[in-house]
């Protein structure tokens, strides 16, 4: 959620479903544990590059990133 929000700042969701239809990633199994850890890996694989084009290219470079959206200030 918070790397989507880091590379798509401007989208107005970052759900998985958002997220995973902006990549035109195909939901399978949605809400088991196996469906959601295959369609987490799917969308960070996509994330990857587009977050290296930014600049951001190790795990302390996404962290610091992310803890810049407003996604990191909501306490759940």
């Amino acid at each position: 959620l918070m790397l989507s929000a880091v590379v798509q700042p401007n989208q107005p969701e970052h759900n998985l479903e958002a997220i995973a239809a902006r990549f035109g990633i195909n939901v399978i199994g949605r809400h088991t544990a196996l469906g959601d850890a295959i369609l987490t890996g799917e969308i960070f694989l996509k994330l990857i590059p587009l977050l290296a084009a930014q600049g951001i290219k190790t795990l302390k470079d996404a962290r610091e990133a992310s803890q810049q959206t407003s996604y990191a200030r909501l306490h759940y």
